[in-house]
């Protein structure tokens, strides 16, 4: 998780941040008239912290913290308010087994908001993380303040039998290897992030399909020829996340929550992750691995050929 103080004012991972205080900063509407308001200057404790000399001071959590995000004073300004830029990420999902679904990627929420002087615990979700059983394992909710971003889904799996991913910030990736019908992935929260991708072959499906991403839904499998596997929908970039967090994507900017590869099956590589620390599925023969999503990503699991990740 992380903050930016306005200027003037495993498997998968988690994070939130914070860009806050330095002078006021005037903002304004229109109707009839003009209003204008003057946020107060923020002072605040918490976190791993960073003052890079751009007017900003930045407060990172990888961790859960109480108290959290503390504001210990507002000075100056129209308001006894200050304004704050955020990004909370929560926990990817695991990835299902045996050709299973990719994991979704945790929910992803930015925006701005105003803080008073309070301390703001904070929760950081961890990814799940998957076993060697048929189970689809969710991530895991972040919360600051009344924001909560939801866990990612976790892939589809195989055995004993053909199912959706999960629900979740973003949905799991589906297997449809023992029915004639496709089976869409699991279903991504509104705002946070996307479905997991269909897998539609039915009977001949080469493996799952991809994990959601905050950015896009997950891939379906693939017709012949070629008849790959799926790959994690692509995550979000955030411009103001120094390159400590995060990872690199097809934009400028910071990447998160992209969604797991599918676990191949028939084909001959598992699904690529999507940007923003989506892993990758496993190919048959377990050679390569599924990958778990990347640390404080937010990314979700890759599935696997057999067992879990």
């Amino acid at each position: 998780m992380a903050f930016k103080n306005i200027k003037g004012n495993v498997r998968s991972s988690n994070f939130l941040g914070f860009n806050v205080s330095g002078k006021g900063v005037q903002y304004h509407s229109s109707e009839f008239n003009e209003v204008s308001v003057n946020y107060a200057t923020i002072s605040a404790t918490g976190g791993t912290t960073a003052t890079p000399g751009d007017g900003y001071k930045y407060h990172f959590f990888t961790t859960s913290s109480t108290p959290g995000f503390e504001v210990t004073s507002l000075t100056g300004g129209s308001v006894n308010l200050g304004l704050v830029e955020y990004l909370v990420v929560a926990g990817g999902g695991a990835g299902g087994e045996q050709h299973g679904g990719g994991g979704g990627a945790g929910g992803l929420l930015t925006g701005t908001t105003t803080v008073t002087t309070t301390a703001y615990p904070i929760t950081v979700g961890a990814g799940g993380v998957g076993p060697t059983t048929d189970t689809m394992i969710p991530g895991n909710p972040s919360v600051f303040s009344s924001f909560v971003a939801v866990g990612g889904g976790g892939g589809g799996s195989y055995s004993p039998s053909s199912r959706s991913g999960g629900p979740g910030g973003s949905g799991g990736g589906s297997v449809a290897l023992d029915t004639p019908a496709p089976i869409a992935g699991g279903v991504g929260t509104s705002g946070q992030g996307f479905p997991g991708g269909t897998d539609a072959n039915g009977g001949s499906a080469p493996g799952g399909s991809g994990g959601g991403g905050a950015g896009a839904a997950g891939g379906d499998t693939a017709s012949p020829p070629g008849n790959p596997a799926g790959d994690g929908g692509i995550g979000k970039s955030i411009s103001w996340i120094p390159v400590s967090y995060g990872t690199s994507g097809p934009t400028p900017g910071r990447w998160f929550a992209g969604g797991g590869g599918g676990g191949a099956y028939t084909a001959p590589t598992g699904g690529a992750g999507g940007a923003g620390g989506g892993g990758s599925g496993g190919s048959p023969g377990g050679t390569p691995a599924a990958v778990a999503g990347g640390t404080n990503t937010g990314g979700g699991g890759g599935g696997s050929h057999t067992s879990e990740v």
